[in-house]
């Protein structure tokens, strides 16, 4: 069995990869983030959803979940869908608190507001009537900064050096390098090739090395604290008993891992090729994950610098075998990989994500374009995210993500975002019932929510007729003949 860490050292390889090509990104969009807070500006969001109900439906009956001969299931159906896209959603925000509205262009359905100003966090909702629910300070206090994450990217490099330092002096030495011209199909054409195999003892070196790093980033320790404190405190509201770790810990767990991997049998894990571009820059590696000298499976990273802006690409093909995960002693992977994609290969699946960074200077515009493609069993889903925002000046953005089942949308988001002079709805304290969110509740604030409950009941069916007048009425009477099934349905 393939030790954990293992597994971890291959996906921080990649994870390495990604950040060394969107490291300067990154930075230059937490550098805009820090400048709209040192500016005190709160940020307008306004999001709709398109959705395609022909195909939804198609698709729920494809798989059983609909049945279009039960007239209560499928007017159910095509009511929710209809509010599904009526809905708008808008929020206010800036660095320590925001609103939320949910509604329609008729009204309101919802709202809620959140604090997260230091000794001072709450929430109130319109879900919630005369409630101020206090949050778990832990929960707030570890709130991440942009700045905090600025220091976290700008030391990002010393990892990437780290690993580069000991890939040249234990591994390279081994490796097989070839120069010619090599084409790789839907990545490009390169001029030499590097193989190498990675062994449980590199992949330990590799880890420890990074270890080394992390030991003397202050930066990143702080960050990955702060995410302990704040799950420890998320634990004490769902009353989870586990004690959450410190990053001392982790480091011991981490030593006491590399320790084992050290002494295990030096087993060739990966088959790594690497091509790479003098020209471009480019670098198409290849990872075969191995188990008893058994392909488990093939991960394939494209770093794709250009003019026009930078292209990420990781795929990772997995040899399930019907859910069994046995491994294959030799695989065909232009033929495996064939299979996935045309529906063939039922026994094998596709993870993928390509991330497009671009800078339009004429129109003073940053874009990046985001894909996910999973496949598995014949079946794809896809998600695609394209989003712009202002590079300097005023802030506006826009996004558009879409969600597809084999290539025929299902749902799309639209967003925009911008600067505004708009301040914050928050609601008047007075008169509230304060609840400390804790596992230990007492009875009288768990009967506040109780009765807080109960009353938004009647206001929501007041504002649902508001806000949809055509389905609220639909969707009552469908939801009281639900709960009264010995009853004869009304059309």
């Amino acid at each position: 069995m393939i030790h954990p860490l293992k597994r971890l050292c291959a996906a921080a390889l990649a994870v390495l990869l990604l950040l060394g090509l969107t490291g300067p990104s990154a930075e230059a969009s937490l550098d805009r983030s820090l400048a709209l807070y040192e500016r005190g500006v709160n940020v307008k969001t306004e999001t709709t959803i398109e959705v395609n109900a022909q195909t939804i439906k198609g698709l729920l009956a494809l798989t059983g979940m609909s049945d279009s001969t039960d007239e209560m299931q499928t007017k159910l159906i095509d009511t929710v869908l209809s509010i599904l896209g009526k809905l708008k959603f808008t929020a206010v925000g800036s660095q320590q608190e925001g609103s939320l509205s949910i509604g329609t262009d008729k009204g309101e359905l919802m709202n809620a507001y959140v604090s997260l100003k230091p000794g001072d966090a709450f929430m109130t909702s319109s879900l919630l009537p005369g409630i101020e629910l206090r949050l778990p300070e832990g929960m707030t206090a570890q709130m991440v900064k942009p700045e905090q994450l600025k220091e976290v990217v700008a030391g990002l490099p010393a990892y990437m050096e780290a690993v580069g330092s000991y890939m040249n002096s234990e591994v390279m030495p081994s490796a097989k390098v070839e120069e010619g011209s090599f084409e790789i199909e839907g990545s490009g054409l390169y001029d030499q090739k590097i193989t190498v195999e990675l062994t449980a003892h590199r992949m330990a070196g590799i880890f420890n090395a990074l270890l080394g790093v992390f030991r003397q980033d202050a930066a990143m320790q702080g960050l990955l604290e702060d995410a302990l404190k704040s799950a420890g405190a998320a634990a004490e509201v769902t009353e989870e008993e586990a004690k959450a770790p410190t990053v001392a810990d982790l480091i011991q767990k981490a030593e006491d891992d590399i320790a084992e991997m050290l002494k295990e049998e030096d087993k060739v894990l990966e088959q790594v090729t690497v091509y790479l571009s003098g020209e471009t820059a480019a670098m198409h590696a290849e990872f075969e994950l191995q188990e008893d000298a058994a392909a488990m499976a093939l991960a394939e990273i494209d770093l794709l610098p250009a003019e026009d802006g930078d292209t990420f690409r990781a795929k990772l093909w997995l040899i399930m075998e019907n859910g069994s995960g046995e491994a294959e002693q030799a695989v065909d992977w232009t033929a495996f990989k064939q299979g996935v994609l045309d529906g063939s290969q039922t026994g094998g699946g596709l993870v993928g994500l390509e991330v497009k960074q671009s800078a339009d200077k004429a129109a003073g515009l940053n874009r990046a374009d985001i894909a996910f493609d999973l496949r598995v069993m014949g079946m794809q889903l896809g998600l695609a995210v394209n989003s712009e925002e202002t590079a300097e000046g005023e802030y506006s953005g826009k996004s558009k993500a879409v969600l597809s089942v084999m290539g025929m949308p299902l749902m799309t988001v639209n967003s925009a975002a911008y600067e505004t002079e708009e301040a914050i709805p928050a609601p008047s304290r007075e008169g509230l019932k304060q609840v400390q969110l804790s596992e230990n509740m007492s009875e009288e604030e768990n009967q506040l929510l109780m009765e807080a409950a109960n009353q938004t009941g009647a206001e929501l069916t007041e504002k649902l007729n508001t806000a949809l007048p055509e389905e609220a009425p639909v969707l009552m009477s469908l939801i009281e003949s639900m709960s009264q099934p010995g009853e004869p349905q009304q059309n």
